[in-house]
């Protein structure tokens, strides 16, 4: 059986690239729970390995939570939302390359 550990990440990419363009007011909030379910989830898979990439994916969770938003201009959130789709896709592609490509 295949593991799927890279498809919540690269889905999470794919919102977050989305999210620059212009939508109604839901879909930005139900990008602040999947994105921090999803860093959550990543942070967890993360939390065995000997390295410091655990807590980035635990900021992204504190800057996209729901609970306690955090609110700013959309520039700064097209730069956030770009940078966070790029970290997600890094750890992707690193979890595809770790068991060998998909």
């Amino acid at each position: 059986m295949k593991n799927y550990q890279e498809w919540p990440g690269a889905i999470a990419a794919v919102m977050l690239i989305l999210a620059i363009f212009a939508w109604p007011y839901g879909y930005y909030t139900f990008l602040r729970w999947a994105v921090t379910a999803i860093s959550i989830y990543v942070a967890v898979s993360l939390s065995g390995a000997k390295n410091n990439k655990f807590w980035i994916f635990i900021g992204l969770a504190i800057l996209f939570n729901p609970l306690r938003p955090i609110y700013s201009t959309k520039l700064f959130w097209i730069f956030a939302d770009l940078i966070s789709a790029g970290l997600f896709l890094a750890f992707s592609k690193k979890s595809m390359d770790k068991k060998g490509g998909a």
